[in-house]
């Protein structure tokens, strides 16, 4: 008898490094999820603590024929190799970058497949999440809906693992740039926005918890690590540089020099405020590209945006992003 070639709906992609006191949560989690078909892709990316182990034996336990998982491995160091790397393994027609410590909850793969064979062929869907603190106290994310990656520049909208786009989509958007080891879901995401044409936004129950823990790379100082975050921002400058339309280009620069300006207030807020001059000098420089339509005082307002925020933020100040909302 022949049987019908394994096709998933979705693809889960997950590069790991060094997790194994972690993976085994998330892997379970993976094994507990309602709804099939599905396909895992775990890329291992040169680990040396037995997390490879720990790939190999849940696709023992877990191969099936409407549950697949692919185990491979990306010697080349960094999470967007081993996300590309999975990505040209993967066969869904969506897929869902993931991390490898977050958890799914059991019914999160249900209700997106739901979402994805009802759709209206949208290319991306966008999803909440929970963040669960050291002290074990869950903490909502505030869920922004907005299609213009202008916003995005100011208050991310999208993440690594809050958004499943078809594979189109990641093609159109040049896939992960491996050069990038900071804030490259933002510069990823940024680049989504930019092609998709059709975005579904996902209301209700969060779909996965996001582990706040002490490897997290999310806790450590901004200082330590501003050379690649500065990498980020201007990877996305040279997206700018390249886009035709000079109205949408305006209103990005405008919106990456609020980006440059909210960094240098957090660079302020952990007591350098001569690193913190570069970083406002490049907010600035955003404006004379933007300037071609700009009146003067349209151009003073920006100028004081970038001072105000880059000030608040050494301050510790938050929210100031609302404010780059209405304005920009």
């Amino acid at each position: 008898m022949m049987t019908t070639p394994f096709h998933p709906t979705l693809s889960i992609i997950i590069p790991v490094h060094n997790r194994a006191d972690l993976l085994t949560e998330t892997l379970d989690s993976l094994a507990a999820l309602t709804g099939r078909p599905l396909e895992v892709v775990l890329v291992d990316n040169a680990s040396t603590d037995g997390s490879l182990a720990c790939c190999e034996a849940f696709k023992a336990r877990m191969d099936g024929p409407d549950f697949m998982v692919r185990v491979c491995s990306e010697p080349r160091p960094g999470a967007n190799f081993a996300r590309n790397t999975g990505f040209q393994v993967s066969q869904g027609d969506y897929v869902w970058f993931f991390d490898s410590d977050d958890r799914l909850f059991p019914d999160s793969l249900t209700r997106l497949l739901v979402a994805l064979r009802s759709s209206d062929n949208q290319d991306l869907l966008v999803f909440p999440y929970v963040i669960r603190d050291r002290m074990d106290r869950l903490h909502h994310r505030p869920h922004r809906f907005s299609a213009d990656p202008t916003n995005h520049l100011i208050d991310p909208v999208v993440a690594t693992h809050n958004m499943c786009l078809t594979r189109n989509l990641v093609a159109m958007a040049g896939g992960w740039n491996p050069e990038l080891s900071r804030w490259q879901d933002f510069e990823f995401g940024f680049r989504v926005l930019l092609k998709a044409s059709n975005i579904a936004w996902l209301e209700g129950l969060p779909f996965y918890e996001v582990r706040d823990h002490a490897s997290s790379i999310s806790n450590g100082r901004f200082i330590d690590d501003l050379p690649l975050l500065e990498n980020s921002l201007q990877a996305i400058r040279s997206t700018l540089d390249n886009l035709e339309d000079k109205a949408l280009k305006k209103r990005l620069l405008k919106a990456l020099g609020f980006k440059w300006a909210s960094l240098a207030g957090l660079v302020r807020k952990e007591g350098h405020k001569r690193e913190a001059h570069p970083l406002m000098e490049a907010a600035l420089d955003c404006l004379p590209s933007a300037a071609v339509d700009l009146s003067r005082s349209q151009l003073v307002a920006c100028k004081s945006l970038y001072r105000l925020t880059a000030w608040y933020g050494g301050l510790g100040g938050r929210g100031i992003w609302r404010l780059a909302d209405a304005l920009l």
